[in-house]
């Protein structure tokens, strides 16, 4: 056992975020770029992929939520852990894969390990670092899938594959190391309480909390612009390198445009965290930011080659508020940590369902007006519909005066 408290969070934060970069980034985002490849041997039409895209965000909608609560019951190693164990196995699964519906199958149940993980990770930093650190260490947590996520996108399709003989064998060692990482975690995480002086309730009734919960309104605003946000990010990063593809773009700068969002994301998902903390303020960082993010994905409808990697570029720094949005709900009067799980269970369940509808709808729209620009419209539209659900919130942060201001 480790006894040394202040080393140990660091331990967890790094277990942390290569479990966000190798099982929520690459595993699930390695297949936007392999798209081309698979729909050779699996043919599939624009809304088939959406919805397979999508397909691994739906089970948010149950899990998330489930996951969560039962985390404040019984803590996070056991459900993270196994959560992990299963990503990879599925993930590896999808390399047997022989029509549509086997893979739909094989990423809807990658989508339930993903979905176990989302609420609970940031739940797991709660327990070890205070207030004033939280919004760091969930950047820094974000960092973790903003890699692995750009990552898959750039190397999975044109490196990958050609060296490891196809798309299905790139599947191994994304899912060997997922399941690699869910086996450390569970030998060495360990809940600790020291800064939130609040401990796993054996009493705890599912009913209770998410009556409690449920009764946020501010948690409901937060849960409608994730919907919207998220659901346009996951949405564009899905079809983008396709969609560049068939405009004529080579595949390494398609697969670049994707990646980029979330590379440049790595400067955004820290930098804004660290000034939230320092300014004791989180509102003022998402919804202006949002409502540029709105436009530059309207743009990006109109431009292709190096014109669109540049708006990519911007876009992953504009959307450096995302990890804001996990750790809000923490700071909300009447969650705190005690019923973190279910908020934020509850949070990625409503929210995160538009990262279902986001593509798939797009893949109707292209399918049926033959031109992508109509989606990336619709999808800004709906970006800047997030942004406006944030303002009519109460601040969260250490200046919670600001409220009166």
């Amino acid at each position: 056992m480790i006894e040394n408290r202040t080393s140990f969070r660091w331990v967890v934060l790094l277990l942390t975020v290569l479990i966000n970069l190798f099982a929520a980034g690459m595993s699930v985002n390695c297949m936007p770029s392999l798209y081309g490849e698979i729909a050779q041997e699996i043919p599939m039409t624009h809304t088939q992929w959406g919805t397979l895209w999508g397909i691994s965000f739906l089970p948010m909608v149950i899990f998330t939520l489930l996951g969560g609560m039962y985390a404040d019951r019984v803590g996070t190693k056991w459900i993270v852990g196994c959560a992990t164990i299963a990503m990879g196995i599925f993930g590896i699964g999808r390399a047997f894969a022989q029509e549509f519906n086997h893979l739909l199958f094989l990423m809807f149940f990658l989508g339930i390990g993903f979905s176990l993980l989302l609420p609970n990770l940031p739940k797991s930093l709660a327990h070890w670092f205070p207030s004033n650190e939280l919004g760091l260490a969930n950047g820094l947590l974000t960092v973790g899938i903003c890699i692995g996520s750009g990552s898959a996108l750039l190397i999975s399709g044109v490196y990958l594959s050609p060296l490891m003989g196809g798309w299905r064998n790139v599947m191994w060692p994304y899912g060997i190391s997922c399941i690699t990482l869910g086996i450390l975690w569970i030998a060495f995480y360990r809940e600790h309480y020291t800064f939130q002086h609040d401990q796993v309730n054996e009493t705890f009734s599912f009913r209770s909390s998410l009556s409690i919960v449920i009764r946020v309104k501010d948690l409901w605003l937060l849960m409608l612009s994730r919907f919207c946000i998220v659901g346009v990010l996951i949405a564009v990063i899905g079809f983008l390198p396709e969609l560049l593809t068939s405009k004529g773009m080579k595949q390494t700068l398609a697969d670049l445009s994707s990646s980029l969002i979330y590379y440049v994301n790595i400067i955004g998902v820290i930098a804004v965290p660290i000034l939230s903390d320092k300014l004791g303020l989180r509102k003022i960082f998402i919804w202006p930011c949002a409502l540029f993010a709105a436009l530059l994905v309207i743009t990006l409808g109109f431009y292709q080659g190096i014109t669109s990697l540049v708006i990519c570029a911007i876009l992953g720094l504009t959307a450096g508020f995302i990890p804001l949005m996990n750790t809000i709900p923490i700071e909300m009067d009447g969650i705190k940590l005690k019923y973190a799980g279910t908020a934020l269970g509850l949070l990625l369940t409503v929210g995160t369902l538009g990262s279902f509808l986001a593509p798939m709808i797009g893949g109707i729209l292209i399918d049926k007006t033959g031109t992508e620009i109509t989606t990336f419209i619709f999808w800004g539209i709906l970006m800047a519909c997030g942004a406006f659900f944030i303002l009519p919130m109460k601040e969260t942060g250490t200046r919670k005066s600001y409220n009166k201001k």
